[in-house]
């Protein structure tokens, strides 16, 4: 992913300042307000200086697998398709909870990777009022269509509604 953009997302954090993402991390474990980064950006920081270690020879490899199922799922899915798939691993997680298991992001941050787009649907309350969701995506240049398929399934299944329990 820290291949998808020219600025890495530890440029962003540091906005112009000087930033160590070890550094914060420590603060952060020691005294939370000492940081004001939160513990998932500082361990994507962290991710992202550790994956710059990697050869460029293993950088290009990982490239071309994106590419490549890039254009198997462009061939798959044709011009007008679209794909509904989970946001998450299960219904709303509290607070910091997704982080555990590590990988449960990749639900959405493969789309990211791929430059698909992706619309993320409301679909109402499960049985313990949390909230539930769909993506739905499609391949590049298809907003529109992800965007039109979201307003119509959020219509028909109510969407995002403010409950008092």
């Amino acid at each position: 992913m820290n291949k998808a953009a020219r600025t890495s997302f530890s440029q962003y954090m540091a906005n112009g300042e000087k930033f160590s993402a070890p550094l914060e991390l420590l603060k952060w474990f020691c005294f939370p307000p000492a940081s004001k980064f939160t513990f998932p950006g500082l361990a994507l920081a962290l991710l992202e200086k550790i994956e710059s270690l990697h050869s460029q020879e293993y950088t290009d490899k990982m490239i071309k697998l994106r590419d490549s199922l890039r254009t198997e799922l462009i061939d798959l899915m044709g011009d007008n398709s679209i794909l509904l798939f989970p946001s998450h691993t299960r219904p709303a997680p509290r607070h910091y909870r997704s982080l555990f298991p590590p990988m449960n992001w990749t639900y959405t941050g493969i789309f990211n990777v791929l430059h698909f787009p992706s619309t993320q649907v409301p679909l109402g309350l499960n049985k313990d009022h949390l909230p539930l969701g769909i993506q739905v995506v499609s391949t590049p240049g298809n907003d529109h269509l992800t965007i039109a398929v979201a307003q119509h399934l959020e219509k028909v299944f109510g969407g995002w509604a403010h409950r008092d329990f």
